[in-house]
């Protein structure tokens, strides 16, 4: 058993990044630079058209005037630094929000700009264009969790009023669901060609719960347990939540909070708080 576990984990070692995490197919990589195309007009607004569009008594104008003028001077950093003080002052406001998201993203902070643009959506469910680059950034993220919303967004986008928009999240799901279902069969050969193969099992698990199909997903987790993954642990508890699975689902996110992987321990700990 233990020749077993030290080979299965020499095959991840060789495995290449983008095989290991999911390579972004080309097709997305246009789409979303179609997406990011206008970013740089998006947040360099003038002062005067500040002034005619918001309170100019609001606690947030000045930092936001400030914002925009740094912006204009190319100036990033102080614009974050800005738009950072501004939101305290008025969080219920999306379009400041959406500034500093697409601010982050122009300076390569994408996993600040991603959360941004979740606390977008949750204010205002009807902002599909804010949800479409969520889904973007879920799909580019590291998180599984991130990828398994993106694969659900672009679904639910396909049907919106707005025909362009709607044509964006048709394409994306395509390629999104066509890539899933190339490594679904990937590891499913092998897995026949190999039934003893672990990795396969939760290789084919983690290509299962990023196409939302929980109950299969579960159970080449559970299948995959005996390579002494921790990280398999964490993934079991966090599907098992997905399906509603609640007493399962906290049973193994605690055995991945004991475990000696500082990734999979915060990672668990962060979920068992949002637990209900």
């Amino acid at each position: 058993m233990l020749v077993k576990i030290i080979l299965l984990l020499v095959a991840m070692a060789i495995q290449p990044v983008s095989a290991q995490r999911g390579a972004m197919p080309e097709p997305m990589v246009r789409l979303r630079e179609n997406m990011s195309g206008a970013r740089p007009a998006r947040v360099v607004r003038s002062a005067g058209r500040m002034s005619t569009t918001v309170d100019t008594s609001s606690p947030a104008y000045l930092l936001l005037d400030a914002a925009y003028a740094a912006l204009r001077d190319e100036d990033l950093d102080l614009a974050v630094e800005n738009f950072e003080k501004a939101i305290p002052l008025q969080p219920e406001r999306t379009d400041i929000r959406k500034d500093l998201a697409y601010t982050y993203l122009r300076i390569g902070e994408n996993e600040l700009g991603r959360r941004q643009f979740e606390k977008v959506v949750e204010l205002d469910a009807k902002d599909y264009r804010s949800q479409l680059e969520l889904a973007f950034l879920d799909y580019e993220s590291a998180d599984r969790a991130n990828k398994v919303a993106a694969w659900r967004i672009f679904r639910g986008l396909r049907d919106i009023a707005d025909a362009d928009l709607a044509a964006v999240a048709q394409q994306a799901f395509a390629v999104v669901d066509a890539a899933l279902g190339s490594r679904i069969a990937q590891w499913r050969d092998a897995i026949t060609k190999d039934p003893s193969n672990l990795y396969a099992h939760l290789q084919l698990a983690n290509a299962l719960e990023e196409r939302n199909e929980f109950v299969e997903a579960e159970r080449y987790y559970r299948l995959s347990l005996g390579a002494g993954f921790a990280i398999t642990l964490y993934e079991l508890g966090r599907t098992l939540l997905a399906a509603g699975k609640l007493t399962d689902a906290r049973m193994f996110l605690m055995e991945a909070a004991k475990t000696k992987d500082p990734y999979v321990v915060e990672a668990a700990r962060e979920r068992l708080l949002v637990l209900p």
